[in-house]
């Protein structure tokens, strides 16, 4: 009798750990939930178009919690395709065979998505100033990859939500004369904090690398950042760069460098700037100084024309209450 009781136990252990390892790795196929996801998704808004092939009931093992999944639905909003590859549906365990279902959670993986598709999107995006710098400021370049995870509450409402994604070879205006072409980076995103890694880029013959920016979304939005540039300009290219300073424009100058630049904002609500402060530091490997015209100085013999600069270091600060240091 305990024998038989020992193979029923044992049966029994093996058939659950074969279930868990068949519902974690290659799960449950299933078309039950096809047309009821496709009409709960329309409903809420109809400019959504979805298609699905399979669907998979799969267990999380992390959190011991069983999702649906699929692979590359065709879907599209607005008549413009969205790239989905994956998406993860989660349920309650004990509503997930039930015609209802109480999502609580939903992953989206999204890969190749160009800029100019998302732009089209921007007419919903909150807050509207960020709509109008996407619209305005950003051209070209795509993401790459960018991972949803959305926590849901009553009526599908967004309780909580963690992004991250890679972006690639866009261009970006930060002012007046002022583009950055070829901007790449890695993002993270929650509620109160934002994540920029390995931001590149380049600007009229400064090299951007190594960037990041940090930005905290507290009572006061705070933002820290830094990155590192190598430079070798010359003097059309340093008057594109310095469009108001005439020393340029009279002058030739020929000038190249490594620098690391760090800086941090303290923003309010309404966007105004309410502190900051920025420094860098380097070297100016070499410079040179053709001057329009030759001048005398009464410590130096014979006329001056050029001035060449080697291996020289040096530092900038600005902040709020000191306006400009250099120190050379």
């Amino acid at each position: 009798m305990k024998k038989f009781f020992y193979s029923i136990f044992f049966i029994f252990i093996f058939l659950s750990t074969l279930s868990i390892f068949l519902l974690s790795t290659i799960g449950l196929e299933t078309s039950k939930f096809n047309s009821l996801i496709i009409k709960e998704i329309e409903n809420k808004d109809p400019e959504i178009k979805l298609k699905l092939e399979k669907i998979k009931i799969k267990l999380d093992l992390k959190i011991f919690q069983l999702f649906l999944s699929t692979y590359e639905p065709r879907i599209s909003y607005q008549d413009i395709k969205i790239p989905i590859t994956e998406v993860k549906i989660y349920s309650k365990l004990s509503k997930i065979l039930n015609t209802k279902k109480e999502v609580s959670r939903v992953v989206l993986l999204i890969k190749k998505f160009e800029i100019k598709n998302i732009k089209k999107f921007a007419v919903r995006i909150k807050p509207s100033n960020f709509k109008t710098y996407l619209l305005n400021n950003i051209e070209g370049g795509e993401i790459e990859k960018i991972f949803f995870d959305l926590k849901v509450g009553d009526d599908f409402k967004i309780t909580d939500y963690h992004t991250n994604g890679i972006v690639k070879n866009i261009s970006t205006k930060l002012g007046n004369n002022v583009t950055i072409e070829g901007v790449s980076f890695n993002f993270k995103i929650d509620k109160n904090l934002t994540l920029i890694n390995s931001i590149k880029g380049n600007y009229h013959g400064i090299s951007i690398s190594n960037g990041s920016v940090d930005l905290q979304n507290l009572k006061d939005m705070e933002v820290k950042g830094k990155f590192s540039s190598n430079f070798n300009v010359n003097e059309n290219q340093l008057k594109q760069i310095f469009t108001k300073v005439n020393f340029f424009k009279k002058h030739k100058i020929k000038t190249k460098g490594t620098l690391l630049h760090e800086f941090n904002l303290r923003i309010s609500k309404n966007y105004k700037i309410i502190d900051y402060n920025y420094k860098s530091s380097g070297k100016i490997l070499q410079s040179k100084i053709i001057f329009k015209k030759s001048f005398k100085n009464n410590f130096i013999e014979g006329s001056v024309e050029n001035i060449l600069f080697k291996q020289t270091k040096l530092k900038i600060n600005f902040n709020k209450k000191k306006k400009k240091f250099f120190n050379t």
